[in-house]
């Protein structure tokens, strides 16, 4: 049997690009999939565009979460992990889109390489009115082996998260705690961490299977940088570092 694989997507204020995400999800040729959107308490009508697509396409879940942690998608994510019916998950950012094959694509890989989460590059692209005008580059990790992903978390999140997909069984077979109350939007940083020290990795894909990164001036990662996200990244580097080295 064809294993279930769930899509979850965070939303809050993505009025502008919430559509063509959902819409991205829902096309993708997987043919045992699931689509969970979370709405974050938000104050545009991201809500009423969900709702929207959600008529025409009833088999799309839709839920809320109380909006707590400020730059982190905590909450969200844990009310949709809640949810979840698929033997694999991904976090599908509100603002990105994916290729049709993207979901197919991740579970080929999976299976063939026997992981627990992988994760692969990510085409960025900045976008004007929703249109994608220009594809600046590609993001991707190399490290080989859980000590080689440790020691690379130890200098930087090596870890490109919206591109990480998991089997669900992590979720019962690790603690999966971000700690939005401490790290806020670097709470993936810490996961990623977490998970390398109870031993277990994401591995690295380094071919791209169609994960497309919108940048703009308003997503979390500018404003996480602009306040205190250097210092928090250090915090946990050197949490970690101590305890690894």
């Amino acid at each position: 049997m064809i294993p279930k694989f769930t899509i979850i997507i965070p939303s809050y204020n993505a009025s502008k690009y919430i559509r063509e995400s959902l819409e991205s999800a829902i096309a993708q040729t997987y043919p045992n999939k699931e689509i969970i959107v979370v709405d974050n308490e938000s104050t545009d009508d991201s809500l009423t565009q969900i709702r929207d697509i959600q008529e025409k396409h009833p088999h799309i879940q839709v839920s809320s979460a109380k909006n707590l942690y400020k730059y982190s998608w905590q909450e969200p994510v844990e009310k949709g992990l809640s949810m979840m019916t698929g033997q694999f998950f991904t976090i599908l950012a509100a603002d990105d889109i994916l290729d049709t094959s993207y979901v197919t694509n991740c579970v080929d890989f999976m299976e063939a390489n026997n992981c627990e989460a992988m994760q692969s590059p990510l085409y960025m692209f900045r976008d004007k009115e929703g249109n994608v005008i220009k594809v600046d580059s590609i993001l991707s990790h190399k490290y080989h082996g859980l000590e080689d992903f440790k020691r690379t978390l130890t200098n930087y999140c090596c870890v490109t998260t919206p591109s990480v997909v998991y089997k669900s069984s992590v979720i019962k077979d690790y603690e999966f705690s971000m700690k939005s109350e401490e790290y806020l939007g670097s709470s993936d940083y810490y996961l990623y961490c977490s998970l390398a020290d109870q031993g277990m990795y994401v591995t690295s894909c380094e071919e791209f299977l169609g994960y497309f990164y919108r940048t703009h001036k308003d997503q979390n990662t500018n404003g996480m940088l602009q306040s205190n996200g250097f210092q928090i990244d250090e915090s946990i580097r050197a949490k970690f570092r101590g305890k690894w080295e």
